[in-house]
């Protein structure tokens, strides 16, 4: 398979892991909220149980229809975005045969997390004037972003698949 291929298997896997659009509209509290319950927020390393409720978090909580813009997850509303959180979550979880998927998994939402924290932030920074001229350098930036942050897993997706 050439290099190619895999870069093209990779960016489906990437689409499948989050939504750009929908990632930029999380408010920067609630992302601060979901790094600390990912445990991003504690600088000590982490155990096996503390993995695996970070894991858990992922595959059976709601972090991932807010990366996907599920705007009420308690709702059985069978929508696109609650459909891709669902196949999102079945994904990651085929996926989790080791502790370093996992591991992985975590950190790749925690870095994406924090790029929505910075990007709020930036965001919040601009004025009516300011914002026609940057807004949109800085979202294509945080974009760019996400789609690094999102790599190694997608890689890894893929390489267990």
């Amino acid at each position: 398979m050439s290099s190619k291929d895999h870069l093209l298997k990779e960016s489906k896997f990437l689409d499948k892991l989050y939504d750009a659009e929908s990632m930029m509209l999380i408010k920067g509290s609630v992302a601060s909220g979901f790094i600390v319950l990912l445990g991003g927020g504690d600088k000590r390393k982490g155990s096996t149980a503390d993995l695996s409720l970070a894991f858990l978090a992922l595959t059976q909580g709601n972090v991932l229809e807010a990366c996907f813009g599920v705007a009420n997850p308690s709702r059985r509303e069978d929508t696109p975005a609650s459909r891709a959180a669902r196949d999102a979550k079945l994904m990651l979880d085929d996926c989790a045969a080791t502790d370093a998927f996992r591991r992985g998994a975590v950190q790749a939402y925690c870095d994406a997390f924090q790029l929505v924290v910075i990007h709020q932030d930036q965001m919040g920074r601009l004025n009516c004037i300011t914002r026609c001229f940057r807004a949109k350098k800085i979202r294509k930036k945080t974009e760019r972003n996400l789609r690094e942050a999102f790599m190694g897993l997608a890689k890894a997706c893929s390489e267990s698949r």
